[in-house]
């Protein structure tokens, strides 16, 4: 089952900065963690869910997507995270990237293995703007 993970305000993201997601993928009684060793990830942030490919910032297994930590079947034991790493240049915008603050985006999380396609998470994702410094 696909576990909803909003970025909302209160999570400090802000437009042009370097930052970490990290999620546990849980399996299909949203309990027990799901291992995600070895699958193949990628992460799409989209004006709309039904927006077309590509999306406006795409991240993948081994290119900003990395497995973290032990896994383990028991919840409270289990450390293994999907970290979803952002350098600045990711989030600022340009001329070719047009990101606002204040304005959900939808972004979602895949298993991409061929025969083992699916949605693992995905929500709403709103950017912050800082004041700008010169």
């Amino acid at each position: 089952m696909a576990l909803e993970f909003n970025v909302t305000p209160a999570d400090h993201f802000f437009l042009g900065e370097d930052k970490i997601l990290e999620l546990t993928i849980f399996g299909e009684d949203d309990i027990t963690p799901l291992d995600v060793t070895g699958m193949a990830l990628q992460w799409s942030l989209k004006k709309t869910d039904k927006a077309a490919d590509p999306g406006i910032i795409e991240k993948a297994s081994g290119a900003g997507i990395t497995v973290v930590g032990v896994y383990n079947v028991a919840p409270l034991l289990n450390t293994q995270r999907v970290r979803i790493a952002f350098a600045s240049a990711d989030t600022t915008p340009s001329s070719t990237l047009s990101l606002k603050a204040n304005f959900a985006y939808r972004h979602s999380l895949k298993r991409t293995d061929v025969g083992n396609e699916n949605v693992l998470s995905y929500g709403s994702f709103t950017f912050m703007q800082a004041t700008e410094t010169a």
